[in-house]
């Protein structure tokens, strides 16, 4: 029997079924033995108390030791300590205050150098400069555009005096236009000087601007560097191994997948750390998984105690290394193979073709996978030119998509799109009873750049997202919904649906914000837009398949 305080032996009045293969960590329902390890974790967990965000996520990873005995590892993703349960955890892959000594001290000269430059962005100096130069724009322009019409009326008066002068006698004709060539040179000469003058006082006010800003950006590309040279050497030699007993940096295995600097955090997340510790101590893994448990962030869609994958940016390359040598479960969340499918055409003509995809289709070819609705379409209507697919539906989304035959009518399409003409509703079925018949979520998002393409709430770099919403059905614990999206983010019915500040449920089957199922249940039911070429209005509807 195992005397590492580490490995937690689980016991059961009927040993269960062992998965045949390892835990597919990007797309998994949880085992048996899953669960259970999970519980004991939460036991752990209840103990303590949470500060609003404090929340992290969690995992547990089966193993069976060299005696037989099955067990399971626990972990958290971060290097904070979780205090007086700590020996509970496994510990970081990577210790750096031993294994890199100048660590501290470089991440220490880094914060100061950030304090620098946050204070040098917020100096009232530079404030002041940006208003002086604006306003030194602003008086030119002003000014000069005063001279420019003054001279052009005492052009007008010299016109008039020279036409009114034609009875005059030659003498004083010469002597007239003389007066009048010199008052135009010297309204000339005046509005030359003005421009001088305030292209020097703008130089001035330019450079002083951009003296403080050049600093601020040579103290931030100093920062860079000495940020990029540190995470390089702990990258360097931050080593992991796989199930195959080979080792291999970080640096190493991102390179490999044209990621020249790992990012920040890589290899502290949950599973990398249960994995290198089962490996270091001759566990051999079961099957594993990841769960979130306390506050949620503001910005992720977290729920404690629900399963989620393992993050892609982080740990999808340094996984696909741990993981050779073992046998994996096979990958679920790619395109589904739609051999025998027939493209469903639901209207036709010269110009346009409305066409439904299905859900697991993709919209437009992947890295990986070629089958898509662009593919079909080409196939369908080999006479048709130009991007033909004007729109596009997430691939787990089914639904009505509008096809251009030729590139005149595809620009046309695509100008009713950007100026909101085209109208659109899906339907979608949600965990859970909503509060509420009708409203609208307001909630801006953007891409989670270290979990493609999960999307975070963001109001600070976050693109506008509008969706006006109605139920239509409330049954067995769940919701039908129509929604009405004004705009066309990604992930953005889905991220409405599940935030705890839209209707705080998510869509059946989503396995980015929500619980996976048989299917994403959210489909485009309905498209309206003016016909590009008889400028008819059309209307279609195809009912979802759920």
């Amino acid at each position: 029997m195992s005397h590492d305080p580490r490995f937690h032996p689980l016991s059961f009045l009927k040993p269960p079924k062992l998965p045949e293969r390892f835990t597919f960590p990007f797309y998994y329902e949880p085992h048996t033995l899953v669960e259970l390890a999970k519980k004991r974790v939460e036991m752990e967990l209840e103990k303590l108390e949470w500060e609003p965000g404090s929340g992290k996520m969690f995992g547990v990873l089966v193993v069976e030791d060299q005696q037989g005995q099955l067990g399971f590892l626990a972990g958290y993703s971060g290097l904070g300590s979780m205090t007086s349960i700590t020996d509970f955890f496994v510990p970081p892959i990577f210790d750096i205050n031993e294994q890199l000594p100048g660590y501290p001290e470089g991440t220490k000269r880094i914060g100061e150098m950030t304090a620098q430059l946050e204070a040098a962005e917020k100096d009232p100096a530079l404030e002041e400069a940006k208003v002086n130069l604006k306003s030194a724009q602003a008086q030119a322009e002003e000014e000069i555009a005063k001279a420019k019409i003054h001279n052009k009326e005492k052009k007008q008066e010299r016109d008039a005096q020279r036409k009114s002068a034609e009875s005059l006698a030659p003498d004083q004709r010469k002597e007239l236009e003389a007066k009048l060539i010199k008052q135009s040179v010297t309204d000339k000469k005046a509005l030359l000087q003005l421009r001088g003058y305030w292209k020097e006082r703008i130089q001035e006010a330019t450079s002083k601007l951009e003296t403080m800003e050049s600093a601020i950006e040579q103290l931030r590309a100093e920062r860079g560097k000495m940020s990029n040279r540190l995470h390089l050497e702990l990258f360097e030699r931050f080593e992991v191994h796989n199930a195959e007993g080979e080792k291999a940096s970080l640096k190493k295995i991102f390179n490999e997948v044209d990621i020249a600097i790992p990012p920040s955090g890589s290899g502290e997340c949950a599973a990398p750390k249960m994995l290198q510790y089962a490996f270091d101590h001759q566990y051999t893994p079961i099957c594993m998984g990841e769960f979130w448990w306390g506050p949620s962030p503001d910005k992720e869609i977290r729920k404690q105690g629900q399963f989620y994958p393992s993050c892609r940016g982080r740990c999808e390359p340094i996984l696909g290394f741990m993981l050779q040598g073992m046998e994996v479960d096979p990958n679920p969340i790619g395109p589904k193979p739609f051999e025998n499918h027939k493209l469903e055409v639901i209207f036709e003509d010269e110009h346009i073709a409305v066409i439904h995809k299905p859900a697991g289709m993709l919209s437009v070819p992947g890295r990986h996978v070629k089958d898509s609705i662009l593919e079909r379409v080409k196939v369908r209507f080999p006479d048709a030119s130009g991007p033909l697919t004007t729109h596009r539906l997430d691939m787990q989304t089914s639904g009505l998509m509008i096809i251009a035959k030729n590139l005149r009518v595809h620009g046309v399409i695509q100008k009713q799109f950007i100026r909101r003409y085209v109208e659109k509703r899906y339907v979608a079925v949600l965990e859970g009873e909503i509060e509420g018949d009708s409203g609208e979520v307001d909630l801006p998002h953007r891409v989670d750049i270290m979990d493609r393409p999960r999307q975070v709430v963001c109001y600070e770099h976050g693109k506008p997202a509008l969706t006006k919403w109605e139920v239509v059905e409330r049954k067995d614990g769940r919701t039908r919904v129509h929604f009405y999206p004004k705009t066309g983010r990604t992930h953005q019915l889905r991220v409405h649906s599940a935030h705890p500040s839209g209707l705080n449920a998510p869509i059946v089957g989503d396995d980015l914000y929500g619980k996976s199922s048989d299917r994403l249940y959210l489909h485009a039911e309905e498209i309206a837009f003016w016909h590009p070429a008889t400028k008819e209005p059309m209307r279609f509807i195809r009912k979802a398949d759920f």
